[in-house]
Order: structure tokens, then sequence, then C-alpha cells
């Protein structure tokens, strides 16, 4: 097993390697900035501080991963659940002093407000809080000796559920229950060895839930098992409820009944395992309980339902564990992006890159619980089975809580992590602020509208007291307070609905780790200052603007009215290839609030007008456009495509763009005239020639050549003069080469 994948920490424990050179610049700041007393005080903390944190990361939480690894099959039990949470606790202080870490990578060393700060804030109170945590793991970790954990191997625990298959002595035919995926396969092959020799006519039934091993398995086409229809569930279900006895001498618990039955969704285990409970008590208020219950809330025996659910679960890789369980926070019926659902595990640190895209190994993860048939697809969208979803909230109980009436709010267990408050207009400040107590939550989604006044200040006293979530949902806010720079270990952040602010605070710009910002339907008009400083975005999106800064992109002109392209003024960490096509849709002063030439982290940029004949609605000539859309000097690649101007402006002269290797111009046909443009290229190439980077040049539709090239460092050269469409190619063009 990969413990790196069991439980999602080691991203925050990897990222402190820098420890050591973090705290020589802290001492450096006490021994500048306080007096002897003071500077002795604070330099014995620091040292006690800085033993305790390597400890937690070099010896600490490596040996308790690798504890909870080799109790795998014990993940259900009390002891091992209470040393995840301390785990949990584990990680986000030293996620603390990785956001600290950050803060003076970005802003430089010269700044010393993140030292001071440090120092002022941190060094008293969480030097304590590093030896509670370690005594708190080395007390759980002693309990698991005793009880005989360290020990455990990774193999089935009967206590769940006993194993089910055995060989019957008179019949043909056996079965084999429940088979999960082996990774090499040997577990079946082991199996089916004894089989070899059967006597003709003898037959096997295989029961799986995963597609997979169904597969792998087969010597016919798989029976996919659909649950009981109503009718049928309703007569098991009277049987295991009342027996004998007819359920019309009960009308009201009939009615109940059928209710109940409804919301088994054809299981008949599900059927069994409540009328175990139901026929305990053969009154409407005990039905009623049980009707407003969810199934994961009632007691069961090991045989029930909900047991044997969990046995699929249990048989998860341990990263998919911690990625299915964690859906035990949203709402039955909840419908599933992939793709935001796979951001959110990758924000929550669930997610252990294999390569240089996580997106991708958390859409492996999603498409991995596909597979084993942990969500449905619906209509374009995922869902989870009303009984899986109920297993995922009992396996879950201590980190995931649903919010669903005001009752609820009581009920919230002390070590939850993971919150969601739905819809409900019941809620009223109060309820909602009383979340705040809550210190140590890591999500938190809200279905329920802060549309109201009174509730305009729920947002800014969650965002300043609630500093350790890393996900965070919104349904409507009508402005994003500035206390929203105390959630240092935001990730991942999202406002749904269409909301009235037009801009973010500039505190916004210390989310140092935030990968995912997205306010699809908000009409932003501008960014902060600094927004060049979320150095570890990878998505933002809101109405008219998608930017991914960590990778190639393509960004419409038209978007937003052609108002988009104004706010990539200050995202300046966008990096590698950049597209923008139909800059026919914008004006010349659109296209200069975009300052290009400060994206200094491009190198390929590809510039793109319609191809097709567009009425002239931009205000300014195409010519005017591309001048104000002036390249950094970074850019190596330049691509221009379907250009309807009659020149080109003076920015894009070689002197100008001294790191240009590669250029592709392409007029567009319909602009085909007596151009100057070659001539041009052909006086800027002889006359720039000594020291340009020059090696490859593509034309078309751009008229003829005056004189010849003399370019000694083009090696590659491609064009058409547009009349009759004829193209010559030259390789390894060092002199007057045409």
């Amino acid at each position: 097993m990969e413990l790196s994948k069991l439980v999602g920490g080691l991203g925050a424990i990897a990222g402190i390697n820098e420890i050591a050179s973090f705290y020589q610049l802290v001492k450096s700041t006490i021994t500048s900035r306080w007096s002897s007393d003071r500077k002795k005080q604070l330099q014995g903390m620091a040292l006690d501080l800085e033993s305790g944190l390597r400890r937690l990361k070099d010896i600490t939480l490596p040996d308790m991963y690798n504890l909870i690894a080799r109790a795998e099959w014990k993940i259900h039990q009390e002891d091992v659940a209470k040393l995840l949470r301390q785990l949990q606790d584990a990680e986000d202080l030293l996620d603390k002093f990785r956001w600290y870490e950050l803060k003076v990578a970005i802003e430089g060393n010269a700044n010393q407000s993140a030292h001071v700060e440090f120092l002022d804030h941190e060094i008293p109170q969480d030097s304590s809080k590093v030896k509670d945590i370690q005594e708190k793991l080395d007390n759980i970790s002693g309990q698991m000796e005793r009880m005989g954990l360290r020990e455990a191997t990774q193999r089935f625990d009967e206590s769940v559920r006993p194993e089910t298959s055995s060989f019957p002595t008179e019949t043909t035919l056996f079965g084999r229950e429940g088979v999960y995926e082996q990774e090499d396969g040997q577990f079946w092959k082991k199996f089916c060895a004894p089989l070899t020799n059967p006597l003709e006519g003898s037959m096997m039934l295989v029961t799986t839930r995963s597609p997979k091993v169904a597969c792998a398995v087969k010597t016919m086409e798989p029976i996919t098992l659909e649950g009981l229809n109503k009718n049928d569930l309703w007569k098991f279900f009277k049987h295991c409820t009342f027996g004998s006895e007819s359920s019309n001498n009960y009308p009201e618990l009939e009615d109940i009944g059928r209710q109940i039955v409804l919301k088994l969704k054809g299981s008949p285990l599900a059927a069994k395992t409540l009328g175990r409970l139901l026929r305990t008590s053969l009154k409407t208020t005990h039905w009623n309980d049980i009707l407003q219950s969810e199934l994961w809330q009632l007691e069961q025996n090991n045989t029930d339902i909900l047991p044997a659910l969990r046995l699929s679960y249990l048989y998860l890789p341990s990263h998919l564990k911690r990625c299915f369980s964690f859906c035990g926070v949203y709402p039955k019926d909840h419908k599933f992006d992939k793709n935001n659902l796979a951001k959110i595990w990758i924000a929550q640190g669930f997610v252990e890159p294999e390569g240089t895209e996580s997106i991708l190994d958390g859409y492996q993860y999603f498409e991995d619980l596909v597979n084993r048939s942990f969500f449905q697809k619906v209509d374009g969208k995922f869902v989870i089975h009303d009984l899986l979803h109920d297993m995922a909230q009992l396996v879950s109980k201590h980190d995931c809580f649903i919010l669903k009436d005001v009752s609820d709010f009581e009920r919230v267990p002390q070590s939850v992590r993971h919150l969601s408050i739905l819809s409900s207009t019941d809620f009223d400040l109060t309820n909602l602020l009383s979340i705040c107590k809550h210190k140590q939550l890591r999500t938190l989604l809200c279905f329920r509208s802060l549309r109201k006044k009174t509730l305009a200040s729920v947002m800014d006293q969650w965002c300043n007291d609630l500093e350790h979530m890393r996900v965070f949902f919104c349904a409507y806010t009508k402005e994003i307070p500035k206390s929203i720079g105390k959630s240092k270990h935001l990730r991942y952040l999202e406002i749904s609905g269409a909301c009235p602010f037009k801009s973010l605070p500039s505190e916004f710009c210390s989310l140092y780790k935030l990968q995912y910002f997205s306010a699809r339907k908000c009409k932003l008009e501008s960014l902060p200052s600094d927004f060049s400083k979320l150095r570890n975005l990878r998505r933002f999106e809101s109405w008219g603007f998608k930017c991914s800064p960590k990778g190639p992109q393509c960004f419409n002109a038209s978007s937003g009215n052609g108002k988009g392209i104004r706010l990539m003024k200050n995202a300046n960490q966008i990096c590698g290839h950049l597209k923008i096509n139909n800059l026919g849709a914008i004006s010349t002063e659109d296209a200069r609030e975009g300052e290009l030439k400060n994206k200094e982290h491009l190198s390929e940029l590809t510039l793109e007008w319609s191809r097709l004949p567009q009425e002239q609605g931009e205000v300014g000539t195409p010519v005017e456009i591309l001048q104000a859309l002036q390249p950094p000097e970074s850019v190596k690649s330049l691509i221009l495509r379907s250009y309807p101007g009659e020149s080109l402006p003076y920015c894009f002269e070689p002197h100008d763009l001294p790191n240009s290797s590669s250029r592709d111009f392409n007029r567009r046909s319909d602009s085909v005239h007596e151009s100057t443009d070659l001539k041009d290229i052909s006086r800027a190439l002889a006359e720039h020639d000594n020291g340009w980077a020059l090696k490859r040049l593509t034309l078309y539709n751009c008229g003829d050549f005056g004189d010849n090239i003399n370019c000694c460092s083009l090696t590659y050269l491609r064009y058409s003069n547009g009349r009759n469409h004829q193209s010559a190619v030259a390789v390894a063009v060092t002199a007057a080469a045409l």
C-alpha cells in the first residue's frame, strides 16, 4: 500500500521540508528587532517549536500513517478513528507553517512582516499545541499497541462480517458471495485451483459489485440484478415485519410501512433490516421514528444492510475510502459533477498526484468509484444510491454532518470536519453563527442563501473564526468579506449564485494556497492588484472570464461582452501557452487593459481573429488592437491567425521580442490585397539579424517579399503569397535564401 494515499496529509508534511531555512529567517528577525530579554525568550520558544515540528514531521506522523496502514481492516474501530482525527489536527498545524513559508517566498525575505506576525501570534500558542498533539498521538498509539493493532496484518476482520461460502456436501451448485477486486488476480486463481476437474453439470454462482470482476470471471454475459418492484418488495416487507399476522389488523402501520418501503429503493436486505427493527414495537410512534430516521442512524446487526454494504467499502483501496466517505457530507440525491468533486478531493489533500496533472488523478479516482458502482450515472450527472449514501454517512459519522433543520444544530459532533447546510429558510442568524464554535472545520457547504440583510454578517464571521477551512461553497452572498484573508488553508472557494459584488477585496490575495475559485454567475469588473501572488491558483472562473494560470488555456475575447479580457490585467502568473481568439469583438481599450506585456511567464502566444468576415464592430482598427496587445518579451513562439489588418504594429518587430524563435503569421483570406507586410518583415530581418533568436517563420496570405531575407538564425521558412496559394518551403536558410 502507498501510505501517501492513505490519509492525504503527506502533502502538508512534504511541504515543510524548508523548516530549517524558514526558522533561520525567523531567528534573524528576532536578533534584529528585540531587546536581549525578549530576544532570549523568543529564541527559546522558536527552538522548541522547531524541534517539535521536526519530530511531528519526521518521526511521529510517518509512524502513525504506517500504523493505520497495518490496521486498515480495523479502520472502523474507535481508537483508529480517534487517531485519524488527531492526525488531522497535526496536519492543520503543519499546514499553517507552510502558509508562512509561502508568504515569505512570495513577498520576499526583505519584508519581515510574515516573521513578525509569526512571532507575535503563532509561537506563543503553537508551542503548546505541538506538545499537546504529540502527547495525544503517543497516548492513542500506546492504546492501539496494547490492543495488538500494531501487529495487525492487512486481512479481513471477521468481526465486521463473517466470511461466507463453503463447499456443500450434496449439491452441484455452490456460491461465492461478494467477490472483490484483487490487484494481482492471484486470489481468484487460488480459489479456482481445486475446481479444475468438476463433475459434469457443476456450476458456480458469483456475485460482485464490480463490473471489472464480472468481466474477468464470466463464462456468460453477467446478469444485472435490479431491485424488487414495489409490489413484491411490499409483500416481502410485510412478511419480515408482521410474519404470519395480517397487516390489515394495523391500517395505520400499513400506511407508514408503505412510505418506508418507498425509501428502500427495491432492496430486500434493507427491507429485512427495517422489518426486524419495526416488529419489535407495533406502535405508530416507533414506526414514525423509523420513517423519519436515516438508515445509518439505526442500530443494526452484522448481517443487516449497512454492515453488509460496509464490506464493499472496506475492500476499497485506502485512497478511495477517504474520497468516498467524504461524500457523506452531501445530501441524498445530490448530483455530483466529476470535475468539481475531483477538484474538491484535491483541495482536501485526498489525491496524491502520480504525474504532473493531479486533476487527472482525481478523475481516475472518480472513475474507479464509478466502476465499483459507488456512483451511478443519471442524466449526465452522477448520484449515490440511497443505501450507499447511508453507508457513507455511517463510516464518516464522526467527520461529516448535514444540517437539515434547526434541531440538527444541537447534534453536530464535536469532531466534525466537514459540514453542509441545506437550504432551509428556518435557519436564522443565531443558528448559522453557532457553527463558528466548530473551529476544526475543513469543509463548509452552505446551500442556504445569505441574501437577507439579517444574514449579511454570516460569511464574514465564518471566515474570521473558521480558519482551517480548505473547501468553502456558498450559494449566495452579497460580498466576499475582507476576513476571507484569514482562511489561510483555503484551497477551493465556490459561489454558485449571481451575486452583486463586482470586485474582490485585496485580502483575497493572501490566500496563497488557493487552487480553485468559481463564481461563474458573478460579473467581476476587476481583480485585485496583487492577484499574481496566488501562485498555486489552477483555475479561476467568473462571468466572462476563465483563467487557468498553470496550464495552456484558450480565452474567448468575446466572452463577457468583451469585458472579460480586462480581468486579465492583474493575472500576471499566467504561464505557458495563451491563446486569445475572436479579437474582432473587443475594442482597443479592452485590449490595452489586458496588459499582456506584463505576463512575463508566457512562452507561447496565439492571437486569432474570426476566420469569417465580420462587421467591424470594434472600436479601433485591427492594427491598433494588435498594437494594444503588446506581447511580453518572454514569448518564444508567436502565432497570428486570420489577421485582417494591412500591416504589423511596431511592437511585433524583432527588437521588441528578443526571445522569439518561432513566428506564424496568417492573414484572413478575404483581406488579401497589395500589402507591404512581407517587405516590412524582410527589412526587419535584415536590420536586426545580429543577436535575434528567430529560427522558424511561417507566412500565409501576406503578399510578396520585397528584398531577399538575410537572417543567419533562420532555419525554417514557409510562406504563401496569397494570390495563387502556392506554398514554398525553405529549410536551413542561412542567408539570402529566396
